[in-house]
């Protein structure tokens, strides 16, 4: 019954199209066209998608009218009563450019199924023959009824339903017969379709400023308009927003704002589809730049435009959200009771039947509500005071007192910002350790946070265009809030966030300072990004004297929101396992619990980004620096080489004690004194007991091989616990080109490098460590490590073969070739650092180390990173003996993305 076709033409159709079906087509084509310029010259969303329903209407009609011409006369059928219905968005008048045409044939109960199959062959054939995406089902009044009754999407594209063509007697029949079936759901309907929009909230993700929203399923999106007006129709019987402004449930401004919102959201997605030319509802990174200029949004530069128009779509959203929740308390629409305990176990509710009095609030079973109306208007401070109450007794606000403050938040004036009561209960939520973001998320939804610290309120819907942060501005801090509530609630063996827990607990600065650095830690992005952690900390005083707080508290929050990017800056490009780097980064380092602080808030914040952002290897290299700088502040002025000198012996001395040495004491001690001191600094026994041994191996291919060419490296494979990144080591007596020998091999078999590290020692061996990704469980195959063994051996001595693979795959690729690299070059520790940004793509980092090698350096550390994908690689390099220039070495890697493009 329910036919659903799709752009394609039927399997049962004409080879070839009709006249008439190529007529419609060219009449679609003109009418599409005319629509399409509309829209280019800046007519509404609304407009746009009203025009291509109606175009698609007058096609429906002459084709239906066609076929009754043509059936005149056919004995038993010419009377049987039918009609063409518009369902879902089509229904609305709402048909975006790449949007589904829905259609439903409606019959009387006398049409036979012959009759109707010549019904949908006449009418459909030629819309599909006009590329039209369409979906179709052909049904009875008592069918219709029987479907929508067990099927809520049915039912919801039913309520939308809109006579194009055909009988208005049968279509009457069948409206009835679908008000009486909702009429009769009653409660049931309204929670059907709560607990949908629940669900789809919860599947596209719960805020609307997502970094690549999704225009039409995501919160404040298209879905959440019908929602509300299927609910109007519900209530109301009409499914106009304007019916609540005649109720008087919806002032005449904020309806306003509201169609304004819509009608933008609804231009947005006309434009994707025109833009893209295919269904899409999704408004990625890539994608945001062209749909802003070509809508207008152009500013001083490009990304300023983008940011432009995506705030406004942000705002929109957010109007839409707010809008369809508090009409939905306004309308006495309750939520369903498993929606209400899902939301309430998420905010901790507290149930108790005794009935709490408290500045004008009433608190009982779990619920606050407002003793009079007048309770904000005599004292605004309690708008402040309502949510220390919220969060001290646990208690969920009433819809009714929702829509009192909302009504209230422009009674917050500087008054109230400077009242003591109204400050000692804000600050009073930063203290509630473990439960202050459900908090402030409430006061920032309902205009009161923004309202009470107007520098909070610029960042609102900000965004942030960059590859990391999956948010904007306001709700990227909430989420790192959350994180630290995580923190703050973890028990041991929570890792890694119970070892947080433990760093915070040592500090002799209060610990809920935490939640002060992270509220304010973006708090400078209203000016922009670039320069905002210093922008940050200079209006993070101003709140922070405000508020009122202790002059010894205000010093540590200011230090890491100043700092707050320079702990994962330092790791992704440095080696934490050199002293000299340690030593770098402590300068910053006031004391020992200003280290910690910015260790837990670098961590906060790295997960309030993306929830993929942090992995175990970020939290390794993270926790490895935090653990050096730790160890160097408490050694008492020892310097790290003294510290790692008093390891090395100390590790000497029990791999020489124990009983799993792999060679004799003479060759490991031997081992042990060659290897730097830096190598001590994270290798414990077992790791010095596997580099000894592999050593010895090494020495005795060497021996063997005397005067018979190159030895390749010994190589040994090891598998983390947490199987997300495998460690592959290669002791080689011959280091030059060995860091592009593995990288080549490795993207061969579809590895990924995330760091590479080499030790070289005193007597010219070398350890070169490289931690990998997508090879889980190599330690369990054996065949795949005997083959990868035998390419690195096969390719030793010559690279040219393995060259003309990578080749190939890399120019190959497709992926954002007109993207300059983006390439800085620096001297640090002697050393010269090389960092590269560029779209990533297969053999990259092949590519890039074999222009290093030809040009004579070798690669002593390497930091691999990959966000959204872009490569974001940094190299440390020295030069060997005839070495190439800087300008010539900078030159050759550029070369590399000229010949690629």
């Amino acid at each position: 019954m329910g036919n659903v076709g799709d752009s394609a033409r039927c399997p049962n159709a004409p080879t070839q199209p009709s006249a008439a079906s190529r007529d419609v087509a060219a009449s679609l084509r003109e009418a599409f066209e005319n629509v399409r310029q509309r829209h280019v010259r800046g007519a509404s969303g609304a407009a746009v998608c009203r025009a291509r329903a109606e175009a698609v209407d007058a096609a429906v009609e002459r084709l239906a009218d066609n076929f009754v011409s043509r059936m005149r006369g056919a004995e038993g059928e010419a009377d049987c009563p039918f009609c063409i219905v518009a369902l879902g968005g089509y229904g609305r008048g709402e048909l975006a450019p790449k949007s589904d045409v829905d259609i439903m044939f409606l019959y009387g109960d006398s049409c036979g199924e012959d009759f109707k199959k010549r019904v949908a062959d006449a009418i459909m054939y030629p819309l599909w023959d006009a590329h039209l995406t369409l979906g179709h089902s052909s049904r009875t009044v008592a069918e219709a009824e029987r479907e929508a009754a067990s099927d809520i999407l049915t039912r919801n594209a039913m309520l939308d339903a809109r006579l194009v063509w055909g009988s208005p007697k049968l279509y009457r029949r069948f409206q009835r017969a679908v008000s009486s079936l909702c009429r009769r759901m009653g409660k049931k309907y309204f929670d059907e379709l709560l607990r949908l929009k629940y669900e789809r909230h919860s599947r596209y993700g719960w805020s609307p400023c997502l970094q690549e929203p999704n225009l039409k399923n995501g919160v404040g999106g298209l879905r959440d308009i019908q929602t509300l007006a299927w609910k109007i129709r519900l209530k109301f019987g009409s499914p106009e927003l304007g019916e609540l402004v005649r109720r008087r449930k919806l002032s005449m401004a904020d309806y306003k704002m509201f169609v304004r919102a819509a009608d933008f959201i609804k231009r947005v997605r006309n434009e994707i589809h025109y833009a893209t030319n295919r269904t899409s509802d999704v408004l990625d990174l890539e994608l945001q730049p062209v749909v802003a200029r070509n809508l207008g949004f152009r500013g001083s530069n490009g990304a300023e435009g983008v940011e432009e128009f995506m705030r406004r779509l942000y705002f929109s959203f957010r109007i839409i959200d707010t809008a369809a929740k508090t009409l939905r308390k306004s309308m006495a629409i309750e939520l369903p009771d498993d929606v209400v305990a899902s939301m309430r176990h998420k905010l901790s509710v507290r149930q108790s039947r005794k009935k709490i009095y408290k500045d004008g609030f009433i608190i009982q079973n779990g619920v606050i509500n407002a003793q009079r109306s007048s309770v904000f208007r005599s004292d605004p401070a309690r708008l402040i005071k309502l949510f220390s109450y919220i969060q001290h007794y646990r208690a969920v606000p009433s819809d009714s007192l929702e829509l009192l403050v909302r009504d209230c938040v422009r009674l917050i004036d500087d008054s109230v910002r400077s009242d003591p009561e109204a400050v000692g209960a804000f600050l009073s939520i930063f203290n509630c350790r473990g439960n202050v973001a459900p908090v402030l998320e409430m006061m920032h939804f309902w205009g009161v946070l923004g309202a009470f610290v107007p520098e909070f309120g610029d960042i609102t819907c900000f965004v942030q265009h960059e590859f990391y942060h999956r948010y904007t501005a306001d709700v990227h801090t909430l989420n790192t809030i959350a994180v630290a509530d995580k923190i703050f609630r973890s028990k041991e063996g929570d890792e890694p966030y119970w070892g947080y827990h433990a760093a915070l607990m040592s500090v002799r600065f209060p610990a809920h300072l935490l939640y002060l650095i992270l509220f304010l830690h973006d708090i400078g992005k209203g000016d922009g990004i670039k320069g905002h952690a210093q922008l940050g900390a200079e209006l993070g005083e101003r709140i922070l004297r405000r508020l009122g707080v202790r002059e010894s508290d205000i010093e540590p929050i200011l230090f890491a929101v100043r700092n707050h990017l320079e702990m994962a800056r330092f790791w992704q490009s440095h080696d934490v396992e050199d002293a000299k780097a340690v030593e770098k980064f402590l300068s910053l380092i006031p004391s020992e619990e200003h280290l910690k602080f910015l260790y837990v808030a670098t961590f906060c914040d790295a997960m309030g980004t993306s929830e993929s952002f942090w992995n175990s290897y970020k939290q390794a290299l993270h926790s490895m620096l935090y653990s050096a700088s730790l160890r160097k502040i408490r050694s008492d002025g020892l310097s790290l080489d003294g510290i790692l000198e008093e390891r090395r012996r100390k590790l000497e001395r029990e791999l020489l004690d124990s009983d799993g040495l792999p060679e004799s004491k003479e060759f490991a001690t031997e081992r042990i004194r060659a290897l730097p001191l830096s190598y001590f600094a994270f290798h414990g026994v077992s790791d010095l007991a596997m580099h000894v041994g592999m050593a010895g191996r090494l020495v005795r291919r060497l021996r063997s091989s005397e005067g018979g060419g190159k030895t390749p490296p010994v190589i040994k494979w090891i598998e983390d616990p947490g199987r997300s990144v495998v460690r592959l080591y290669a002791v080689s007596a011959d280091a030059r080109g060995l860091f592009s020998l593995m990288a080549g091999v490795i993207t061969i078999y579809g590895m990924k490098i995330l760091s590479s590290k080499a030790f070289t020692c005193s007597d010219g061996i070398t350890i070169d460590t490289f931690y990998l990704t997508g090879v889980a469980g190599v330690s369990r195959n054996k065949q795949l490590r005997t083959r990868f063994s035998n390419e690195v051996v096969g390719y030793y001595g010559d690279f040219s073969g393995l060259s003309a693979k990578i080749d190939e795959i890399f120019y190959s690729s497709n992926v954002r070739k007109n993207s300059p690299a983006d390439i800085f070059m620096h001297r640090e520790n002697n050393r010269t650092v090389l960092e590269i940004s560029v779209p990533d793509r297969e053999g990259l980092l092949y590519k890039i180390s074999s222009a290093i090698n030809k040009c004579r350096y070798s690669i002593t550390f390497a930091r691999i990173n990959t966000e959204a994908g872009w490569a974001f690689d940094t190299f440390h390099v020295v030069p060997m003996k005839s070495a190439s220039s800087h300008s010539e070495l900078l030159d050759s890697i550029r070369s590399i993305f000229l010949s690629a493009k």
